[in-house]
């Protein structure tokens, strides 16, 4: 499975206990920090938020892109539970990376990636997977559409977000796993 590949596949220790674990260049798991160990320099931060610290620094982290949907009159973006705790489950930390306009030029800021999952959401547009040859007039695209509107909705930002990521998995051999759309978007980014 990707997520228990990538932690079984990771050099740091993944036994550090929350409310007392430390690292220090000896040994990776010891009762008092070292001074000069440049995490343990906050100043004013308590043993939980060191803690915090030092597991978001050594466990795997996967990312997912979130949904967006409408409530309230508002854009709201969400990741399905059952996905969030599924990469919890297997030891590393979900990194929702929102879908909002303009993220795709900021995914640098992502890394390191370890894992990708990439689920959910309404199929990816046709035009990034089909050519532009159809049997079917704009007349006949259009009615389709507006009976079918629930099943042609496309998201472009997460069509784009989601095929630069696929891409980089692909060039640098990160593990990834496509669920449903996720598989439609692996598809187009290999072609």
């Amino acid at each position: 499975m990707l997520i228990s590949s990538i932690v079984s596949s990771s050099e740091v220790p993944l036994a550090l206990s929350v409310p007392s674990c430390s690292l220090s260049k000896s040994d990776p798991v010891s009762p008092n920090p070292p001074q000069s160990f440049p995490l343990f320099n906050m100043k004013g931060a308590d043993e939980q938020e060191i803690a915090t610290d030092v597991l978001a620094s050594v466990l795997p982290r996967v990312l997912i892109v979130s949904r967006r949907t409408v409530r309230k009159n508002k854009f709201v973006d969400f990741v399905g539970e059952y996905h969030l705790d599924l990469i919890v489950k297997y030891g590393a930390v979900p990194v929702i990376v929102p879908r909002v306009t303009g993220l795709d030029n900021l995914l640098d800021s992502f890394e390191p990636i370890h894992g990708v999952l990439l689920c959910e959401g309404e199929d990816i547009d046709p035009s990034l997977y089909e050519d532009d040859s159809s049997d079917l007039s704009v007349d006949e695209i259009e009615e389709i559409r507006r009976l079918h509107s629930s099943d042609t909705a496309i998201d472009k930002h997460k069509d784009s977000i989601e095929l630069q990521l696929a891409r980089r998995c692909l060039e640098r051999n990160i593990p990834y796993l496509g669920i449903c759309r996720g598989s439609q978007v692996l598809n187009s980014a290999y072609a």
